[in-house]
């Protein structure tokens, strides 16, 4: 059984693939944030050294672990948005559907349209560490998240209302 560590909550940054409604294909709640390059994410790398001192068994060695946060956004420059040269980024996962408030943390009802790809989000969450197939490395765990504000979409999704003009129904008569 994964131990996890405390939980800290991310600066804000860019929510990209959520599945916080519906679990994905691999059947787990889950959602990348992407921090612009500059951002001070410290408080995660932090975490993830706890998890690491804490967490791995005596008998691995930390070299061999994959960790969250080690990749840069040009890996994924492909995908435009805020994936860029310098930019920080992981995806956090959950079992259980997690908590989702707006900036006024009251909950937001329709998390499926205001949780969209672009939207400004902080997260709440956990290190964990797990060993599975061969494959070893600290995880993330997501707990809660946050709409810090809106952004621009990433998914090119446009507002019907955006797209169509008005009708004279009575034309249609």
């Amino acid at each position: 059984m994964a131990k996890a560590t405390n939980k800290v909550i991310t600066p804000v940054g860019t929510l990209s693939f959520p599945s916080l409604v519906t679990k994905n294909e691999k059947g787990k709640f889950s959602a990348s944030i992407v921090f612009a390059p500059g951002t001070d994410v410290s408080v995660i790398e932090g975490l993830i050294q706890t998890a690491v001192e804490t967490l791995v068994p005596a008998d691995v060695n930390p070299k061999s672990l994959r960790l969250p946060m080690q990749r840069d956004g040009a890996e994924k420059s492909h995908l435009g948005g805020p994936y860029v040269d310098g930019a920080k980024f992981f995806e956090a996962k959950s079992n259980f559907q997690p908590g989702v408030v707006g900036p006024d943390r009251q909950p937001i009802m329709n998390v499926a349209d205001e949780l969209y790809p672009g939207a400004l989000v902080r997260f709440q969450i956990h290190a964990f560490y797990y060993s599975t197939d061969g494959n070893r490395g600290i995880g993330i765990g997501l707990d809660n998240v946050q709409k810090a504000g809106d952004g621009a979409r990433l998914d090119g999704a446009v507002a019907a209302e955006d797209v169509f003009g008005a009708i004279d129904t009575d034309d249609l008569l």
